[in-house]
């Protein structure tokens, strides 16, 4: 577009290209909205620095229009709507934004009518600006007339660089849906509680950030213009804009980015420096050569398997050294199905180990589904193993039970009955033995213990062409080579052999 001499027009939607001291370019708009609009006169001088002034408007409000008649402005960017970018604009993702200001001159804002001055922030999720927007509007109202108000509800209050602004969300968006806002997803109003006239000095980088907490724009959105005007319902004539410019400053610290895989759900990437927390803060900026360690934590039915990019790999954690930006990569794997296996032991004294099991005392594990665990009963000695129960069976010290279920296992001890010895002497020529139970053969092996009431024959026979003469001791008063004991106490039998 070529630049023109100073001129008045009423063309809707209209725009002329100028350019300030600075040789940045701008285009100049007569937007024009809505049913009620009418028509307005825009002069415009655009030979030295940006000014335009509303010459004339036939605009009539009406309370029940949400949205204002005109919007004469100036844009810095590549407009919403299907407009043409400025020449030298270049749109920036979010988080590639150090500092967004600008400078805007405000002249007679004793003006009649109904109007404000507002910052319009032009954010979409690409950088396709043809077509209505698709992201979100960020409006800063610095001055208003009349009784009206920004669109939705009041929510809420913000310092954006030590001044005071309410906050207006819409909370039926009908009105912004309709055509031709269509796909028209998010809009916050900021405004001023002490109003701004004059040269504006602003850093629109606070209100860039709010949108992001609030989640209405992304760290990778594009900021694709920046436009100051007018919002005209009625009246307005003589509003001027003297002086336009902005400043975008590109953050020059390196570009983490971390992404899951196969699902954004399946953990969480939390780094050290504080920065990502993915989640839903998957991208930040270090300076150069910092180094990030990235952590990974999987969420219930996933388990991490490990890193790629970044110079990272296996699944520790992963150190990156931010001296270029980098991507980083976590995959996740859904965790195979597990059933967990809680062990109890029964009685005092006794106690099972297993695979994850030291029972008791950690006595519960999970294992993945088919695998078998074996358990070990062991005693002390003041106890002995019965059995098992649940889902372990029998009288042995070992059990092993495949994990295709929930698994509940109990080992039953009970307290050993108690002991008592049996000491056989022999004197003379013959040997005394134990029958029904074994354990003394004495000749050489006089010494047995035995658990409490069990009952031991000892038999004596004598060598050949001897004779037993008498028992004593325990086995006192028997007359035959046999004596029966009840080992309810420690006991000694004495037998006597002719020689």
């Amino acid at each position: 577009m070529q630049f023109q001499t100073p001129s008045a027009y009423s063309e809707a939607n209209a725009e002329i290209l100028v350019k300030n001291e600075q040789n940045a370019f701008y285009y100049v708009r007569n937007n024009v909205n809505g049913p009620y609009a009418g028509t307005q006169t825009v002069l415009l001088d655009v030979m030295r620095t940006p000014t335009y002034e509303v010459l004339s408007t036939n605009h009539t409000f009406h309370s029940e229009n949400p949205i204002p008649a005109s919007y004469p402005s100036i844009v810095r960017g590549c407009h919403p709507w299907g407009r043409p970018c400025t020449d030298g604009w270049t749109s920036s993702h979010l988080n590639e934004l150090a500092e967004v200001t600008s400078q805007w001159t405000i002249s007679n804002t004793s003006a009649a009518g109904i109007w404000n001055a507002a910052y319009d922030l032009w954010i979409n999720p690409t950088n396709n600006t043809s077509g209505a927007p698709t992201g979100t509007e960020l409006m800063i109202w610095m001055y208003s007339r009349g009784d009206i108000r920004p669109g939705g509800e009041l929510v809420g209050t913000i310092i954006l660089r030590e001044k005071i602004n309410d906050v207006w969300q819409p909370v039926n968006y009908d009105v912004y849906h309709a055509a031709p806002w269509s796909n028209w997803q998010h809009y916050v109003a900021y405004r001023r509680q002490e109003p701004t006239t004059g040269t504006v000095d602003i850093n629109l980088t606070d209100a860039l950030v709010d949108c992001q907490q609030r989640g209405y724009c992304n760290s990778d959105d594009y900021l694709v213009a920046i436009e100051a005007g007018f919002e005209i319902w009625e009246g307005g004539v003589g509003l001027k804009t003297n002086n336009f410019s902005t400043n975008v400053l590109l953050d020059q610290r390196n570009l983490l980015s971390v992404s899951k895989n196969p699902d954004s759900n399946a953990g969480t990437i939390t780094s050290s420096p504080y920065g990502v927390n993915c989640g839903s803060d998957c991208n930040e900026r270090y300076a150069n050569n910092t180094q990030v360690t990235l952590t990974a934590l999987a969420e219930n039915g996933w388990r991490f398997t490990g890193w790629s990019g970044g110079g990272c790999s296996g699944t520790g954690t992963c150190i990156v050294t931010m001296d270029a930006a980098k991507s980083v990569d976590a995959t996740f794997s859904a965790a195979p199905q597990t059933y967990a296996l809680s062990v109890s032991v029964n009685g005092n004294g006794g106690k099972v180990s297993g695979t994850g099991i030291a029972c008791p005392g950690d006595c519960g594990e999970s294992y993945a589904s088919g695998t078998p665990v074996m358990l070990g009963a062991e005693t002390t000695g003041t106890t002995t193993f019965t059995n098992w129960s649940g889902d372990c069976s029998g009288n042995l010290t070992t059990c092993t039970v495949t994990m295709d279920a929930i698994k509940n296992v109990t080992a039953n001890f009970q307290a050993a009955a108690p002991t008592y010895s049996l000491t056989v002497n022999n004197f003379g020529s013959g040997t005394v033995s134990s029958t029904g139970v074994a354990g003394i053969n004495c000749g050489t092996d006089c010494t047995e213990t035995y658990t409490n009431n069990q009952s031991v024959t000892l038999t004596a026979v004598p060598a050949a062409g001897g004779m037993l003469l008498k028992w004593q001791g325990a086995c006192l008063g028997n007359r035959t080579n046999t004596c029966t004991l009840n080992m309810n106490a420690n006991q000694t039998a004495t037998v006597f052999f002719t020689r």
